[in-house]
């Protein structure tokens, strides 16, 4: 019986250890998740093409989006200069897309979001 018990109060500790290390993960993630604006771009399709043009969206919108979000000094200044920006951002996505030679339509928004955690080589964002 000694033997069960001392298993048992070994699995606890160990389910006990996880549990904190998965809390102070969670925290660490909420507190970046408050730092970063994060960008989702959505293809057309799966196609190599559509995902091709995508990542050419992504980078035009990234560029343009640069400058304006420059002299931020909050996460939440910076949401603001991009509120104000997304007419030129949708249009930075749409001028790479013509110059592709695609004609569709670029809209861009400002969102409140949940999406699954994307890792990096460096790091992960929640």
């Amino acid at each position: 019986m000694r033997i069960v018990k001392k298993i048992a109060m070994g699995l606890a500790a160990v389910f006990l250890c996880g549990l904190c290390f998965g809390m102070v993960q969670e925290a660490r993630q909420k507190d970046l998740a408050s730092q970063v604006i994060r960008l989702h771009v959505l293809a057309a399709s799966d196609s190599e093409e559509d995902q091709t043009n995508k990542l050419a969206v992504r980078d035009a919108v990234l560029a343009a989006a640069q400058p304006i979000v420059d002299g931020a000094k909050t996460a939440e200044e910076a949401k603001e200069l991009l509120s104000d920006a997304l007419p030129d951002l949708a249009a930075a996505g749409e001028t790479a897309l013509r110059d592709a030679g695609c004609a569709y339509a670029v809209t861009a928004t400002l969102s409140v979001d949940h999406f699954p955690t994307r890792e990096y080589e460096d790091f992960s964002l929640p």
